[in-house]
């Protein structure tokens, strides 16, 4: 416990790093996301496509916000869980 706890500190261990998706559908959409971006750049002039660039940036930053409440929302779920099962057993004795 207190390795992880240093490397958090320390800056070495990135939660949001360490997040790959194992949903067998993520590279193949990844892939389409790529060509479809390829398309537009084509499509559109270059002032154009940095607009959408910029909202595809805005949309990140939106679904980042979205992964932080989450991670935030399981770790405090998680803590609960265990200090509930803690005091229940405590209450069995």
């Amino acid at each position: 416990m207190r390795k992880l706890l240093e490397q958090l500190y320390n800056g070495q261990l990135i939660p949001v790093e360490q997040i790959v998706s194992n949903d067998p559908a993520y590279r193949a959409v990844n892939q389409q996301i790529t060509e479809t971006m390829k398309v537009w750049q084509k499509r559109l002039d270059g002032a154009e496509y940095e607009n959408l660039e910029q909202l595809l940036d805005l949309f990140s930053q939106l679904e980042e916000a979205g992964m932080s409440t989450a991670f935030v929302y399981g770790f405090q779920l998680g803590v609960s869980l265990i200090l509930e099962s803690a005091t229940s057993l405590k209450d069995a004795e």
